[in-house]
């Protein structure tokens, strides 16, 4: 008969062994013409936690081909021909760092994938509003302390990265020309709460009598540019930031000036060899490097 602690222990190793479906995998770094992109999670305790990074090459993860064919309008089937020169990059950064924030990590995963199905179908493109309803969803369904900062960005082969922030950290711009990271005050961006926090200020389900603690705003969709030819995106975590302290800006622009010739993946590699030189951390860590490589 099995006791309830080896029920419990392999329900933990089920759970873990589902985890490990949602770490990207090296076929999934999305491909575009002239941008080279690498990036993962290193989890502190080296099964699952808090960090999440889905990537989204619209040419290999959808049948574009087969939605422009049955797209109802014009205005769809221009939008779903666009996404053939763009790759979506989803980082997410759960409350804690144990096992059960990969169970928040996994909704979020598994909400904004069947969302963004849908949208494409709907609009030929991933709006805003898709992620208006996954913040409400998780407000309505996870405790006051389970939220998640997040940052969806899509990147063109121009250079051009659109993207909205739920509280979360903003990307590095590193201009290679130059030689050093631009200053972010530099942008007028804008950054809402993180998911879950607050119910979304025009979610339609929301009751008239409803009296939370107040309504987030819509979320707005910035725009970045990589500046010269070979410029340099990084999107990550706090853990990153966190683990470099008030050095983090000048130990990313130092390891960017020495490597900014090389891959993404050799960038990559560089800064997590930095990251162990340091210490060990106390914190997931995720980063993903973009590079124009024109």
């Amino acid at each position: 008969m099995v006791s309830h602690k080896q029920f419990l222990q392999r329900e933990i190793e089920r759970f873990t062994e589902q985890i490990k479906y949602l770490i990207p995998s090296p076929r999934e770094f999305p491909k575009l013409h002239g941008i080279d992109i690498y990036g993962t999670t290193k989890y502190l305790n080296e099964v699952s936690g808090g960090d999440h990074i889905i990537f989204i090459d619209f040419n290999k993860r959808y049948d574009l081909e087969a939605r422009i064919t049955d797209a109802e309008t014009k205005n769809i089937k221009d939008k779903l021909e666009l996404n053939r020169t763009k790759a979506g990059i989803l980082i997410a950064d759960a409350s804690g760092h144990g096992i059960t924030d990969g169970l928040v990590v996994a909704q979020l995963h598994q909400a904004f994938l069947t969302g963004a199905s849908y949208e494409l179908d709907q609009f030929g493109e991933i709006t805003g509003n898709l992620f208006e309803k996954i913040n409400t969803r998780f407000y309505n369904s996870s405790s006051t302390s389970d939220f998640i900062t997040m940052l969806y960005g899509e990147i063109s082969e121009k250079g051009i990265i659109k993207f909205l922030s739920a509280a979360h950290p903003l990307p590095l711009v590193f201009c290679s020309e130059h030689d050093h990271i631009v200053p972010p005050n530099e942008y007028n961006i804008s950054v809402s709460q993180p998911t879950g926090f607050i119910p979304s200020k025009h979610a339609v389900d929301i009751k008239k009598n409803y009296n939370p603690v107040g309504f987030k705003e819509k979320y707005e969709i910035n725009e970045l540019k990589l500046p010269g030819e070979s410029g340099i995106f990084i999107l990550y975590t706090d853990g990153l930031s966190e683990h470099f302290e008030d050095s983090f800006e000048k130990e990313i622009e130092i390891i960017l000036k020495k490597s900014k010739k090389f891959s993404s993946k050799t960038i990559y590699n560089r800064i997590e060899k930095r990251i162990y030189d340091l210490k060990d951390p106390e914190d997931d860590i995720s980063y993903v490097v973009v590079k124009i490589v024109k």
